[in-house]
């Protein structure tokens, strides 16, 4: 790995073997993911980097539909986005995008050489996305997805993904 990315909550204990671990976290709180370079990127120019943080979907029948999802989502809830930047607490990332048509990503310039943090906040929860939506259902896991990529060549470095279920 090349880089370190450290989401600020808890992950869930008690997971089932060769599962991975779930991340419960509260719809509307934000929380820090700490970006670190933790070695040598290899031809990297010393250049800052542009990192997309994405919140997408685990089930291949939610992937699938994901667009029509996420506009439902967005019709529900007009004047929210789905993934926000707390800027108030978030330091040494800047530049941040945030497309009003792709309301579950953000995207973001750090320099790799100084301590960056941002502070996200998710702002749906995840029964919203659950087929029966009666209540006492358990909500669709989530991924956050985290690519950073070389600002000037777009070449892509490094990826990862955690899941997280908002409530």
């Amino acid at each position: 790995r090349v880089f370190q990315y450290i989401l600020g909550a808890p992950t869930a204990s008690g997971v089932k073997l060769g599962s991975m671990t779930m991340t419960y976290l509260n719809q509307g709180q934000p929380y820090e993911i700490r970006l670190k370079k933790i070695s040598d990127i290899p031809s990297y120019d010393g250049k800052n980097l542009r990192t997309s943080m994405r919140l997408g979907f685990v089930e291949k029948r939610l992937q699938y539909r994901e667009t029509e999802e996420m506009i439902n989502w967005c019709k529900m809830h007009s004047k929210d986005r789905i993934i926000d930047v707390d800027f108030a607490l978030s330091y040494g990332v800047f530049d941040v995008q945030i497309n009003s048509t792709a309301i579950n990503s953000i995207d973001f310039v750090w320099n790799p050489n100084r301590e960056a943090s941002i502070f996200v906040k998710l702002n749906c929860i995840s029964t919203e996305f659950t087929s029966k939506r009666h209540g006492g259902e358990r909500g669709t896991p989530l991924r956050l997805i985290i690519d950073t990529y070389a600002a000037v060549q777009n070449t892509r470095l490094d990826s990862a993904q955690c899941l997280v279920s908002i409530l």
